[in-house]
């Protein structure tokens, strides 16, 4: 793929799979797992159980939460819907998207997790309906869930939870930070990995997985 064509395309935030441009002032499309996740969010509000709490952690630019974001503006503007966005670098939403832009003026092409223009200025478009937090490690997950009685659906891709230094603990904070029947959307496999220590089958309960190109995603939900 040469450059002027990479220039047209991002990976979407969730997976390296999911290209397609973002236009500003368009509704894009719903591409693989973000389907998932927004099929699971729908119908959570259809139930009308009180506000749903939805976490891209390690979110980088959070492309795919503004894509959602545009989905569901009516249910984040009445209260209905948050969607957050976590990074462990201490940078603002704002801050991201301007790094994004230096490369991008640099190299003229993007990479998996820097925007082209139009995607920046997509995110740009949604950012105030979006909770950025910067500066969070993934086991300050749960104090930062808690004031929502906790997550609803977590998604997580080679973010808090493959690199983090103390993955057993990592993923024990992703656990404690979902509601009873919360949802986490991850590739990797913590009841199969030992790296993630012993897996809490009492408390999580693996619930089917799925393909999207090469990226084998899977879901666990907590049990109550």
């Amino acid at each position: 793929m040469g450059s002027n064509e990479m220039r047209h395309y991002f990976t979407s935030g969730f997976f390296a799979d999911a290209k397609r441009s973002l236009v500003p002032g368009t509704r894009p499309e719903l591409v693989g797992t973000e389907k998932m996740v927004a099929a699971d969010i729908e119908h959570r509000l259809s139930r009308g159980r009180g506000s749903v709490l939805f976490v891209e952690l390690g979110g980088q630019a959070g492309a795919s939460s503004a894509v959602l974001s545009e989905w569901f503006t009516r249910d984040i503007r009445r209260g209905r819907l948050t969607v957050m966005v976590t990074n462990h670098e201490r940078r603002s939403g704002v801050q991201i998207l301007r790094a994004s832009e230096r490369v991008m003026k640099q190299s003229k092409r993007s990479a998996e997790i820097i925007p082209d223009m139009d995607t920046a200025m997509f995110i740009r478009e949604h950012m105030h309906l979006i909770d950025w937090r910067s500066g969070v490690d993934t086991i300050h997950l749960p104090q930062l869930t808690s004031a929502y009685g906790g997550a609803d659906v977590i998604h997580e891709c080679m973010a808090g939870l493959f690199f983090h230094p103390d993955r057993p603990r990592a993923f024990q904070a992703v656990t404690a930070a979902l509601k009873p029947g919360g949802a986490l959307f991850t590739r990797e496999t913590p009841d199969k990995d030992r790296s993630y220590g012993a897996f809490p089958s009492d408390v999580m309960k693996p619930d089917g997985w799925y393909v999207w190109g090469v990226r084998g995603y899977r879901i666990y939900r907590k049990i109550g």
